[in-house]
């Protein structure tokens, strides 16, 4: 099963970053969505049905950025919002009354895709 982590912050953009064992070494995808809140659900209800993103395309870290962790002032100050779902519902439930748009929007975005692509 592959580690989902997204990160939203609170200009809109959304990072989704994926850990996944395949074939006995780790693939990692990482990938930043500016206001882009549909492509990001598809990628994020793939990432957690799916488990091999050694072939999607994208990926930053082929661009050489590094894997980026939120700082603690980050958080601090809620500039970021981070995500850990090991299931679509919980990304779901993550934009139920959220103050944020991008968050809001991913969540119906993923519920939408659940309902007519994996039903």
């Amino acid at each position: 099963m592959n580690k989902v982590t997204i990160i939203a912050d609170n200009g809109g953009g959304i990072i989704l970053q994926v850990e996944a064992d395949q074939d006995g070494g780790e693939s990692k995808y990482q990938h930043y969505y500016e206001h882009q809140t549909l492509d990001a659900a598809s990628d994020i209800v793939e990432a957690l049905l799916n488990d091999d993103v050694s072939e999607w395309d994208g990926n930053d870290l082929d661009c050489g950025d590094e894997w980026l962790l939120p700082g603690h002032d980050d958080i601090k100050n809620s500039g970021v919002d981070i995500l850990t779902p090991t299931d679509t519902y919980e990304v779901i439930e993550w934009g139920e009354g959220h103050a944020w748009d991008n968050i809001v929007e991913l969540s119906g975005h993923v519920a939408n895709i659940e309902e007519y692509e994996y039903s």
